[in-house]
């Protein structure tokens, strides 16, 4: 998922909601990135992150990152 993307607290935002996905929501992201073809791969995964990590330089990038992290702070479960 981080492959083209440079912006690391993206690719932090990313990886923290895709740990919260439910077992559904995994391998529903897995068969749509995996098992429709080259192109169809490709634009589901621009998609997903696109859903999880939100635009390039979206100012709302670093207020979701920091409410994450607070969460994950008083959860110490979730953040593993």
């Amino acid at each position: 998922m981080q492959k083209r993307v440079n912006d690391l607290d993206r690719v932090e935002l990313i990886a923290r909601r895709m740990a919260n996905f439910t077992r559904e929501e995994a391998a529903c992201s897995l068969s749509r990135t995996t098992s429709y073809g080259n192109d169809a791969n490709r634009w589901a995964i621009s998609g997903l992150r696109i859903m999880t990590g939100r635009q390039s330089k979206d100012p709302g990038i670093d207020r979701m990152l920091e409410r994450l992290r607070e969460i994950s702070q008083f959860n110490p479960v979730q953040s593993q």
